[in-house]
């Protein structure tokens, strides 16, 4: 199986990698050969690789920074997701992707679920919020994942 690990210096792709190792061959291209912000970089990338699988662990995560550099927050959040998405679409293949639960306002007493009701309050909410959006809207196989305060051996 061929994979597209988005996001490989990060926390969440840096402990992903090995992990993905063990089900197929796992690119990561570095920023230098492919920048996310760069749609048609990207769909490029996507169409001449043709992974079976993109887990997409890349995102503008400056959550404060982000209500001044809201463009490079949703270019990474919202339009990547659903970019790959439709890529994916194209042959049958599927995307993992990595979300937040600052889609949600914080003001429910317990844990969310995935049916609950949104309400992201910044940008950095919105911008992954639309991601997620984007890619159930664009028709490919997916699974979205909320993650809350992501800890690790790296960052």
């Amino acid at each position: 199986m061929k994979i597209l690990l988005t996001g490989v210096n990060g926390q969440v792709g840096s402990a992903l990698k090995p992990l993905l190792m063990s089900l197929g061959t796992v690119q990561s291209p570095p920023r230098e050969e492919l920048d996310l912000a760069d749609a048609p970089a990207v769909a490029a990338w996507v169409r001449r690789h043709r992974p079976h699988l993109i887990v997409n662990a890349a995102a503008y995560t400056a959550v404060d920074r982000a209500e001044q550099e809201q463009e490079a927050a949703f270019a990474l959040n919202a339009r990547l997701p659903e970019q790959l998405g439709r890529l994916q679409r194209e042959w049958g293949g599927a995307v993992i992707h990595y979300s937040t639960d600052y889609v949600f306002d914080g003001t429910r007493d317990g844990a969310y679920t995935e049916g609950d009701e949104t309400a992201p309050l910044g940008v950095y909410g919105r911008s992954k919020r639309a991601g997620e959006e984007g890619l159930m809207s664009s028709g490919a196989p997916a699974l979205i994942f909320r993650t809350s305060w992501v800890y690790g051996l790296h960052g």
